[in-house]
């Protein structure tokens, strides 16, 4: 591809990256992309991105669906406030008044340079990255430890609605996209600069997980292999609809919706095979694990049901508790603490939880389901 940039230089001198200059939207873009999977799109791969499932991705990636050309609003308010989340990263300083301190008086505590390019790694030729930031080597990262390689730096707004999610941890999909970022790159440090709500700003360091970025190369090598077999399948069903044998390219068919890949439990999933319910017989006979898909999808329903009065049971305790304290804060020592308070422009006050971990007993939750009669 003429965009080629074999210079060696794009990464801390790596030679076995190679980066791509290619203008997004361009229709050169959107082929580049179909050779293989973004940082971005391997929270899809892995089945934990709730804005698109791995089955679309993969029609993209063939040309089956098409993949959006045009720039819009969206992208566009992307792409500049990326800007102004690394102008902020370059005076945080790991404390929320720090860095507002060090922007006062024009004191930039590390550097960052915005990288317009995609970066491939010659040992996994199906990934590739495009970094939001490049931070210069030799720094200090918020540990305090100096970093002699140059590293990631990735940027995100997120929406009040959005920072919900981010009460338990990061999102699984940002963490995948990190992790990619520093296996192309061949770093072992990597960091999130988020922008909340507009105003509020963080980062999060991140190291090399070496289970996640293995499961990266497994998944996507899957997910390849996947779509190669995707395109023989097409290609053999067109031909046989082209030369009006329809029978057979219905088989075909058939034999695509069972190859790809087995639903999530995302909501995405619904509209998916709405789309793809192209015709309807009047029935068809089901065999025992339908039926019990059937049964569980019910019993499951009404376990929601009870726990959800459950959870708001409990909820309701905790805020009489609040109110009776007149606290914001129940502090729990070394197991956390937990939060009651109203956010800016909010209406009503809210939960939220610290440190405060709970792990989930399978088995009770199989109590539950085996309890309740269909």
């Amino acid at each position: 591809m003429q965009y080629h940039v074999p210079d060696g230089q794009v990464f801390n001198n790596n030679k076995n990256l190679l980066e791509f200059q290619i203008p997004k939207s361009h229709q050169d873009w959107l082929e580049f992309r179909k050779l293989g999977f973004g940082a971005s799109e391997q929270g899809t791969v892995q089945g934990c991105n709730d804005w698109e499932i791995l089955p679309t991705l993969l029609e993209k990636k063939i040309g089956v669906r098409l993949e959006q050309k045009a720039m819009n609003e969206r992208m566009l308010s992307g792409i500049m406030a990326e800007s102004i989340i690394l102008e902020r990263w370059r005076y945080y300083d790991g404390t929320d008044s720090g860095y507002i301190e060090n922007f006062m008086a024009n004191k930039k505590i590390r550097e960052v340079l915005p990288v317009s390019s995609y970066i491939v790694n010659t040992k996994y030729p199906r990934l590739f990255v495009s970094l939001d930031g490049k931070a210069l080597p030799n720094q200090t990262h918020l540990s305090g430890v100096k970093v002699p390689k140059s590293f990631p730096v990735e940027c995100k707004t997120i929406s009040m609605m959005e920072a919900k999610k981010w009460y338990e941890g990061i999102p699984a999909t940002y963490r995948y996209q990190i992790q990619q970022q520093m296996l192309v790159t061949e770093v072992d440090y990597a960091e999130l600069a988020t922008l909340e709500d507009g105003y509020k700003f963080t980062v999060h360091p991140f190291k090399k997980d070496d289970m996640m970025q293995e499961q990266i190369i497994t998944k996507t090598n899957e997910a390849w292999a996947l779509g190669q077999k995707l395109i023989e399948m097409k290609q053999e069903m067109d031909h046989y609809y082209n030369h009006g044998e329809h029978a057979k390219a219905d088989r075909i068919k058939s034999e695509y919706d069972s190859a790809l890949p087995l639903p999530g439990n995302q909501d995405l999933f619904h509209d998916y095979y709405s789309e793809k319910m192209y015709s309807q017989k009047v029935s068809s006979i089901a065999d025992v694990n339908d039926y019990k898909l059937a049964v569980m999808r019910l019993k499951v329903s009404e376990a929601i049901k009870i726990l959800t009065k459950e959870k708001t049971q409990y909820e309701n305790l905790l805020e009489r508790r609040f109110v009776i304290s007149q606290c914001e804060y129940l502090d729990f020592g070394k197991q956390g603490k937990l939060r009651y308070y109203k956010k800016d422009g909010g209406k009503n006050f809210q939960l939220s939880f610290t440190g405060v971990k709970a792990d989930v007993n399978k088995e009770e939750i199989e109590k539950i389901l085996n309890s309740i009669n269909i």
